[in-house]
């Protein structure tokens, strides 16, 4: 487990409720985003892996009523991979920037408030976009429209030490992805930002 991992499995026990709390809080309305990118495939059966922590809400809040949707999840952290499988969920321990799984693998692959957590985006994306045969789907819940370049933040906030809690420039990742030609749209919810990437081209 790398060093910015570690905090939730050693805090997991006394702090996995927050957890719980910040995502249902958290803006439904990218929810329902991510929903409708499957609903937008149009498929019988659509295989969609969700990579972090929404396992404790994500599955019933976006996936439950959605029948055609196969779900399965990783989590770097063993106690939450050991929580969602207690559900009844398809979880297995991985990173979303070394996901365990075999190239196009899975129509859409999404992460929600997790790539701020993370040294950098690019390893991410680029892991979400290479397994995913249709769509993937990057919720940002802190992201600067204006700046050129991306504000890297460790153990800056007191309540979640030893974190990263970066703030993305929008025009930086726009620019990686059109370097690699992916095609791509952002969508403002009522807190987050939507970033959808085309894979099936």
């Amino acid at each position: 487990m790398k060093y910015y991992e570690q905090w939730w499995e050693l805090n997991h026990a006394t702090r996995g409720n927050d957890l719980a709390r910040w995502l249902l809080e958290s803006d439904r309305s990218s929810r329902e985003a991510v929903g409708e990118a499957a609903d937008r495939l149009c498929r019988d059966r659509v295989t969609v892996l969700e990579c972090g922590p929404g396992v404790y809400v994500d599955a019933d809040m976006i996936w439950k009523d959605r029948p055609e949707v196969a779900y399965q999840a990783i989590d770097v952290t063993p106690a939450i991979v050991a929580a969602g499988t207690a559900k009844g969920l398809a979880v297995r321990l991985g990173s979303v920037e070394a996901i365990p799984l075999p190239d196009r693998s899975v129509d859409l692959v999404y992460c929600r408030h997790v790539l701020e957590h993370l040294p950098s985006y690019r390893q991410a994306l680029a892991e979400m976009m290479r397994v995913a045969s249709s769509v993937a789907v990057a919720v940002f819940w802190r992201l600067d429209t204006e700046a050129e370049t991306d504000v890297i933040l460790w153990n800056t906030v007191e309540d979640v030490p030893d974190t990263f809690h970066n703030m993305y420039a929008q025009k930086a990742v726009s620019a990686w992805l059109e370097s690699l030609g992916v095609p791509y749209t952002w969508e403002r919810t009522l807190q987050d930002w939507v970033l959808t990437m085309d894979i099936t081209r």
